[in-house]
């Protein structure tokens, strides 16, 4: 589907796809609960079944700060201890410890703005949900060089087994490396900083 609307409108507008069961949906925490709900309230209606048709889910409680903070700094640490395992000269392995550290700050991110969890945990799947935040940096440009190591650290780990080893360069994990680097770097201040905003209501709020 997100192939056909690409082609159908030339490459100018393009959808990321959330997909999940209604009873899944219903039976999610408080925070992706009220992700879901925002997601109804401002998003355009494509098709709802009439016979089965899918409404707000009803929310008792008010956004979780706490989980939001204790999924951060867990996602987080584990980025940052990827990142602190790149010491390899196997340009595969570099890039496979580089993108398992993508992952974990992309979910992070995707909890923390959004309080949304994927079922759908591809690279390339959670950098197009990164592209829906406004407050982040872009990891990559549209430049033909990002495209490529997009594309390198976008891999499918499942396809380890039948890659050839040498048809990756240590240049461009080094490059790889760099960008998640400054990325980790970036999001870590701005992460750091949404968490405080709760923080600062509640302050104001007892004073």
């Amino acid at each position: 589907m997100q192939a056909l609307i690409k082609k159908k409108f030339a490459g100018k507008n393009t959808v990321t796809i959330l997909q999940h069961r209604a009873q899944y949906l219903r039976n999610q925490a408080v925070n992706q609960k009220h992700f879901i709900n925002a997601v109804l309230r401002n998003g355009i209606e494509v098709y709802n079944n009439p016979e089965h048709p899918f409404y707000e889910i009803p929310v008792v409680a008010d956004w979780d700060f706490g989980f939001s903070k204790n999924y951060w700094d867990n996602r987080i640490s584990l980025a940052e201890g990827f990142l602190a395992l790149v010491h390899t000269e196997q340009p595969i392995i570099l890039n496979l410890l580089i993108q398992q550290a993508v992952q974990q700050m992309a979910v992070g991110l995707i909890d923390l703005f959004m309080g949304y969890h994927p079922n759908i945990y591809s690279t390339n799947y959670l950098l197009r949900l990164l592209d829906c935040i406004p407050e982040l940096p872009k990891l990559f440009t549209d430049s033909e060089e990002d495209s490529r190591l997009r594309q390198l650290i976008s891999a499918n780990i499942d396809m380890l087994k039948h890659k050839n080893i040498g048809q990756e360069t240590i240049e461009d994990s080094s490059k790889l490396f760099k960008k998640a680097k400054d990325f980790y770097d970036k999001i870590l201040v701005i992460g750091n900083k949404e968490l405080e905003r709760p923080e600062q209501i509640t302050v104001r709020i007892n004073d």
